[in-house]
């Protein structure tokens, strides 16, 4: 599952969106003052999804994290988070809350297909695999219908 998500997003890019440490600022007072914004990019030195720490994943959460990603940051980071996941065993920042249809991310735009199926497979994964209650009911909730169905012969 790891591989086949590394091989997925492999082109992604942060590109312009919004860092996990910039989260911070824009949940903070001010909320997101520009000078403040810029300073905490900085922190982000990653080039790769890949190359996000997990120490990044596990602090930033409360305040900053998911919530306050830009949909080019949610796509950057979401492969990070989900690899996160598979190899601790722990739901990083609720990581399924952030998946479901309702939450005013319009994912069927944001992800390309081979993306939102190697969403889906994930979720089932987790569920199989960790049996995790919180992965099914996002998946139930939408991303069961992108899981590949396998063709008769």
């Amino acid at each position: 599952m790891l591989a086949e998500i590394r091989r997925v997003f492999a082109t992604v890019e942060r590109g312009g969106g919004v860092t996990l440490h910039e989260t911070r600022v824009l949940d903070g007072p001010g909320h997101g003052a520009e000078t403040a914004r810029r300073e905490a990019r900085l922190q982000d030195t990653d080039q790769h999804w890949w190359e996000v720490r997990d120490e990044w994943i596990e602090t930033i959460c409360g305040i900053g994290g998911l919530s306050f990603l830009d949909d080019e940051g949610f796509r950057y980071y979401l492969p990070a988070y989900m690899s996160y996941w598979l190899r601790t065993g722990q739901e990083p920042c609720s990581l399924s809350f952030h998946l479901r249809f309702h939450n005013g991310r319009d994912f069927d735009n944001l992800f390309s297909p081979a993306e939102k199926a190697t969403i889906a497979t994930f979720l089932l994964h987790l569920r199989r695999q960790l049996h995790d209650m919180e992965a099914e009911k996002t998946l139930r909730k939408g991303w069961r219908c992108y899981l590949q169905v396998p063709k008769k012969t």
